[in-house]
């Protein structure tokens, strides 16, 4: 009767892995989710287990995503850089190996090197052991972190579980190694890491991932940025011209670095009689559709916030997190200065206020700002912090129907007034805003409000007159409000500040500023036409 039993229970576990084996099939063939039978925590045959890392395995080889997660252990990542291992997945496949050249153009904090740069060796390696990976960064600190992070991982338990061991000890370096199971002979490694100055003369590589060639060094120095695309295209001389997988993948600095060439296309600067490039881009944010829209699900406008005002040089967000780099000639506005806007105490200290209006026609999202800056002159007193200074005490952009815009004037007048300093209100009169500005008047009379309001019409180019402006905010005799005391359209000014003069971008902001800075330092661009009320 024991025995009888005992034939039965192993009967049963036989029965049992041959079903779990059937599951492991069909799962893998439709790469769906594992099956519950077969978690490495239930009690189940001892064998079972490795079937369940079989299993894995070959979902972790169907997916570079999956990989990424359960392979690396990456779960961190959120769900949306699905799209970029999906995309690169799509073009190359590491068991028939084909020339292909990609440019990932991602901003900052997207953990696009995570997904890419450190999961893609490994992923394409389990399938195809030969291969000879090379990562490239501008220092050879960087390059071996990358390895190194990538050993640590293939020494875990869970990979070794997963993939087997891979490490090799006669050939385990720093910034080298060679997997187990290759079966090919060849000097080349099977994962290396390079910075400027690494020695890879007459060696051929599989597959090349250039991580972070530029740097911030490269928005400032023109050296910093031929180097950066000398080392780019000595990398292309050590590709296999049959079968090179070429990933470069980073955030831009400069107008004209080695990224920024590639992503224009330009055979020229990037190698002549190179194949061109597929790129995958995507930015933190865009402008769409009239104002900055997100891109990120893990990004909020709040945090965008906070990364651009702790950012030193406002080029830097606009190049790393919405990928606008900016040509150092073509910056006009690159220094802030910034005043802690406490308007009980400024009220006491300011001598006047200027409020100028450059209004709009119409309030649709490919029509300008309609824009309401207020500009406050402080008293010259040794006594008084920012003395003599001026001050951009508020600033109210946005797009709206002329009735709108008088309304919004009125209100804005009323909170300046508020202050109990004396004001005067002066609007662009240029074309149609003549009427805009008599009509203005009668409507704010029938509201019991008598704005102080004059015409000007402006008569130098917009350009010439904001970039006359700089100056002032350069040097530190035009300060804006701290960054943490920015509302919506004070940003939005700000923003048009730091684009201009890009035609991409508005300018209502900086005209409507530079008209109430123009009033206080009694500049002769204008014609006042003082109307009585």
């Amino acid at each position: 009767m024991p025995g009888l039993l005992n034939c039965s229970y192993k009967l049963d576990c036989s029965i049992r892995n041959l079903f779990c084996r059937f599951q492991i099939k069909n799962s893998m063939i439709a790469n769906k989710h594992l099956p519950a039978v077969l978690s490495p925590n239930s009690r189940i045959d001892p064998n079972s287990a490795r079937f369940y890392y079989t299993l894995v395995r070959g979902q972790c080889q169907n997916s570079l995503w999956v990989h990424t997660q359960k392979g690396m252990g990456y779960t961190f990542i959120d769900p949306c850089m699905k799209d970029l291992c999906d995309w690169v997945q799509s073009k190359w496949n590491p068991r028939k190996p084909k020339r292909v050249n990609m440019l990932i153009y991602v901003s900052r904090d997207s953990f696009k090197s995570t997904s890419i740069t450190q999961s893609l060796p490994s992923w394409a390696l389990s399938q195809n052991p030969d291969l000879a990976i090379l990562t490239a960064s501008k220092t050879d600190t960087n390059a071996t972190n990358f390895i190194r992070v990538q050993k640590n991982r293939y020494e875990d338990k869970e990979f070794i579980k997963i993939f087997g061991r891979w490490e090799n000890r006669k050939a385990w370096g720093e910034s080298s190694i060679t997997i187990k199971g290759r079966k090919s002979w060849r000097k080349e490694a099977s994962e290396q890491g390079a910075g400027i100055g690494t020695e890879l003369t007459s060696t051929h590589w599989d597959v090349i991932i250039a991580d972070d060639i530029t740097t911030k060094k490269d928005m400032y120095s023109k050296a910093e940025r031929e180097a950066s695309k000398k080392f780019l295209q000595s990398l292309y001389d050590l590709a296999d011209k049959r079968k090179c997988l070429i990933i470069v993948i980073g955030t831009c600095w400069h107008a004209d670095d080695a990224l920024e060439n590639i992503r224009k296309q330009n055979p020229i600067k990037i190698k002549k009689g190179l194949m061109p490039f597929e790129i995958y881009e995507r930015a933190a944010e865009i402008w769409k559709n009239g104002r900055w829209e997100i891109q990120f699900p893990f990004f909020t406008r709040q945090i965008l916030d906070q990364i651009r005002a702790d950012k030193a040089d406002i080029r830097d967000y606009a190049a790393n997190y919405r990928l606008k780099p900016r040509a150092d000639e073509s910056q006009v506005f690159t220094k802030f200065h910034y005043f802690d806007c406490d308007m009980d105490i400024l009220k006491l200290t300011l001598e006047y206020i200027i409020i100028f209006v450059d209004p709009s026609l119409k309030d649709t999202a490919k029509n300008d700002f309609s824009a309401i800056v207020a500009v406050g002159k402080q008293k010259i007193d040794t006594n008084i912090q920012y003395s003599g200074r001026m001050l951009c005490l508020d600033a109210d952009l946005k797009r709206r129907k002329p009735t709108e815009t008088i309304s919004a004037m009125v209100a804005f007048y009323l909170k300046m007034k508020a202050l109990g300093v004396p004001i005067d209100m002066y609007m662009e009169t240029n074309f149609f805003q003549e009427y805009m500005k008599d009509e203005a008047i009668n409507q704010s009379i029938q509201q019991g409000v008598y704005l102080p309001l004059a015409g000007v019409d402006q008569k130098i180019n917009k350009v010439m007159r904001i970039t006359g402006m700089e100056k002032y905010s350069t040097s530190g005799q035009l300060l804006f409000r701290k960054k943490s005391q920015q509302g919506e359209g004070y940003r939005e000014m700000m923003d048009q500040f730091e684009n201009f003069p890009l035609k991409d971008y508005h300018d209502d902001g900086p005209d409507a500023c530079q008209g109430a800075v123009d009033v206080i330092t009694a500049g002769s661009n204008m014609s006042i036409d003082i109307i009585e009320v």
